[in-house]
């Protein structure tokens, strides 16, 4: 990585990646028995100067007792390490420059998730995840929101993102959505690019970007910080994992079909700042 493109000091960047030459340590998730889809490096389409990392589900449902379950996913993930409280304050940003694509239709990918999962040197992990969901497979509906992981049953429950919800007026194609139906077409993809700043001390989300649009911390309203800042991720343990401090971005398939589904998402740049 050349020093020249680095925008602030090497003591507050933990990563920052323009995948010119490969994956920069982005590695395939596999899981207690099985790799969860595909992922590589194209060094043909990129973001400014670099390639892109490709994550890429065949056809097939995500979950469920379909046989082709494991490839109905795509999740990578950076291994790096928690910065030292003396040098970062509790507040990280993640950016990413990412697009998707579908060999079908516009129903496909289910969703798009990005997140950092990190734990303390006592085991209390968070993992902080926004997703952009595309497609409500338990209703059959499309309505690309953005939604961030927050408390709740299990490892924790999506909530709609304060700000960024609205409704559609009565006959539209998509009865019910956000602001952002990210498009693609043909075999172009379009670029976009989210910011999130995650407090890692407490799990709560401190603000999120979106091609642009602020929402929480970004903008100068007292009313969208708290907003924003009152939803957390759920506090977990998970011994083994101490100081652990990953990038995690995943694509994943519809769950009520497992055909037609084939889709992929590309990042062309990927940074993390402390």
């Amino acid at each position: 990585m050349a020093l020249a493109k680095e925008r602030t000091p090497r003591n507050r960047i933990v990563a920052e990646d323009f995948f010119q030459d490969g994956t920069c340590g982005f590695v395939q998730l596999i899981g207690s028995q099985y790799p969860l889809g595909v992922v590589m490096f194209d060094g043909e389409y990129g973001y400014g100067d670099g390639g892109s990392l490709v994550l890429e589900c065949g056809d097939g449902a995500q979950g469920g007792q379909d046989p082709n379950s494991n490839w109905g996913s795509a999740a990578a993930v950076k291994r790096m390490w928690r910065p030292s409280g003396k040098w970062a304050g509790p507040t990280v940003e993640q950016e990413w420059v990412w697009s998707f694509g579908s060999q079908y239709d516009s129903n496909s990918p289910r969703h798009v998730v990005f997140g950092l999962d990190h734990c303390s040197p006592t085991a209390k992990r968070f993992f902080q995840q926004v997703r952009w969901l595309q497609y409500d497979s338990p209703n059959g509906v499309r309505v690309t929101k953005y939604q961030l992981m927050g408390p709740g049953a299990g490892d924790g429950e999506w909530v709609d993102m304060p700000g960024a919800s609205w409704q559609q007026t009565a006959g539209a194609a998509d009865t019910t959505g956000t602001v952002y139906p990210h498009g693609w077409n043909e075999n172009k993809r379009d670029w976009h690019h989210l910011r999130v700043r995650y407090d890692i001390v407490t799990g709560a989300y401190d603000g999120v970007m979106i091609d642009g649009d602020p929402f929480g911390s970004y903008t100068d309203d007292p009313a969208d910080r708290e907003a924003m800042r009152a939803i957390k991720a759920k506090p977990l343990s998970l011994p083994t994992f101490e100081n652990g401090f990953n990038s995690f971005i995943s694509i994943e398939n519809k769950s009520n079909t497992p055909l037609n589904t084939h889709g992929w998402a590309h990042v062309g740049y990927h940074r993390l700042e402390v």
